[in-house]
């Protein structure tokens, strides 16, 4: 998985991966925060230690442990368009599919996994 990724996104794709679950997401949080830190060390001199403006997507993000949400926030170079800071990962979370999922979440994951 991590050298199919690196290789997609060293060709300019903007990568997109599906995840739920708490170790689902923790893989390709690890993967997507190695791709931006070791690109954030390759950056020009004036933007050193931030990110290129990569996008790398976690969609339907859910069941996630919440020691892993802070990091996802992997500053990056200012957006061309908006002059503003990014974030070099993104995440989609689908309402629909989280309230449909509560229904049976807690029985299967346990009170604790489910907070």
């Amino acid at each position: 998985y991590r050298k199919k990724i690196s290789r997609w996104v060293k060709n300019g794709y903007q990568i997109a991966t599906h995840a739920i679950g708490d170790r689902a997401n923790r893989i390709v949080i690890d993967a997507y925060r190695d791709i931006c830190k070791n690109l954030s060390k390759s950056s020009s001199r004036d933007s050193v230690g931030l990110a290129p403006d990569l996008r790398l997507r976690i969609e339907h993000f859910q069941i996630v442990n919440l020691s892993d949400i802070p990091r996802i926030n992997i500053p990056t170079k200012s957006n061309p368009e908006s002059g503003l800071p990014g974030s070099c990962i993104f995440v989609s979370m689908q309402p629909a599919h989280a309230t449909a999922d509560m229904q049976f979440a807690e029985r299967r994951l346990g009170k604790k996994r489910v907070r």
